[in-house]
């Protein structure tokens, strides 16, 4: 059960959620005032927040589809209202706090389960590093051979996500294994591809 929803009666179709870092977030559009409610997660979706709509401004609006997504910088939510048949892209922007502050190093290595698992044709990978570090991301087939290197360079203490395009290395489906290895760590675990 999650606390801090309002009523799913009180949406409109679709529903987004998106993660980004260890933050779940949840985007909607009202059913009756077709005005845009975000929400976020920090303990696995078990409690929600509201965030704040203040400063939300439309920047375009001109197709038919709906996405949601999140920057360090901005989260962004197309809307798409069937009443009026009005769209309009809205920016709120993500006040995240720097990197410098303590609260935003993670306290120990991680790595985190790919996400959406299954997945077809992307899906993001997340690590959290408590140093600077040289860091290694691979991707392995059952067999243990690697066929892809998705990072490969000196990367800062923080969190991190990777964007894995299984469309880039003509992947069949299947079970692989991805592997963090860094100077202090490493760790694997597994994803699946579903054609």
């Amino acid at each position: 059960m999650s606390i801090g929803l309002p009523d799913a009666a009180s949406f409109q179709i679709p529903k987004i959620f998106y993660k980004y870092g260890n933050t779940l977030y949840f985007g909607t559009v009202g059913f009756l005032d077709s005005k845009p409610l975000f929400y976020y997660s920090n303990d696995g979706g078990l409690n929600w927040s509201s965030l704040t709509t203040n400063g939300l401004t439309t920047i375009s609006g001109t197709t038919s589809s709906t996405s949601f997504a999140v920057t360090q910088q901005n989260i962004f939510l197309y809307d798409y209202n069937n009443t009026t048949k009005e769209a309009s892209l809205y920016r709120l922007t993500n006040n995240t706090t720097s990197i410098n502050n303590r609260s935003e190093i993670p306290a120990a290595f991680e790595l985190a389960q790919n996400y959406p698992n299954p997945f077809n044709p992307e899906t993001t990978i997340s690590y959290e590093l408590p140093t600077s570090t040289n860091v290694t991301l691979k991707i392995y087939d059952v067999l243990g051979n690697e066929v892809a290197t998705l990072v490969n360079e000196f990367k800062n203490a923080g969190y991190h996500n990777v964007r894995f395009k299984s469309k880039d290395y003509e992947l069949s489906s299947g079970v692989y294994l991805y592997r963090l290895e860094t100077e202090n760590f490493s760790q694997s675990k597994k994803l699946l591809l579903l054609k």
